[in-house]
């Protein structure tokens, strides 16, 4: 029988959630909003057994969480969910980021569902995901190449500042498709500022 619990039964999770997620404890569905949510992957209501398991928990914003996703959890073949569970999948194999407009488009039904649920495309205010993204793609960029001017005049302590600034920017899967173009063919590369692919090999951004 499910037992109402204190808020303080699930401080501790919330705690260890938030620092799992991206950045500043960002949303693990859009990347955007700041986490406030313990979201259930598998819905409680329709799986009570999963409600107190670990693995189940992810962090969400009160709009993926509330507003898009709510009880909804489809399946693939009946068995399958056709969401992407970013603890367990990487995103990146059922989402593509198109740089020039900031969408995702799908690859595959897990990509195509999580677009639909949890309106990852949605560009109306106030979430305009993908100008949001498109602004992170960019700036990302503009932020690298700061970096390194930091780093070729010795300014140690800005460069340090930068990296962490790099580091906590939302949107965190960008980060993750940017570094993958850049090390992608010569083709792909050209929707990089010119040197940016030549930075994240020099200052080696993939082990940050």
């Amino acid at each position: 029988m499910w037992r109402n619990k204190s808020p303080k039964t699930f401080q501790p999770i919330r705690q260890v959630l938030g620092e799992m997620a991206s950045g500043r404890g960002r949303c693990m569905y859009c990347e955007d909003s700041a986490g406030t949510d313990i979201e259930h992957f598998y819905p409680k209501q329709r799986y009570p057994e999963r409600a107190f398991r670990w693995t189940n928990y992810l962090w969400a914003c009160s709009h993926c969480n509330s507003n898009q996703k709510r009880d909804q959890f489809p399946l693939l073949g009946g068995k399958r969910p056709a969401l992407i569970d970013p603890c367990s999948v990487d995103p990146a194999k059922h989402l593509l980021f198109l740089p020039t407009t900031g969408e995702y488009e799908a690859i595959g039904p897990r990509g195509g569902k999580s677009i639909e649920i949890f309106a990852l495309n949605d560009d109306a205010p106030p979430r305009k995901l993908p100008t949001a993204r498109k602004q992170a793609f960019d700036k990302l960029q503009i932020l690298l190449m700061e970096y390194d001017r930091c780093v070729r005049a010795k300014h140690v302590a800005k460069a340090n500042d930068i990296k962490t600034i790099i580091q906590d920017e939302p949107f965190s899967a960008v980060l993750g498709f940017l570094l993958a173009i850049a090390s992608g063919p010569r083709a792909g590369q050209r929707t990089l500022r010119p040197g940016v692919s030549a930075l994240v090999r020099k200052h080696r951004v993939r082990g940050w």
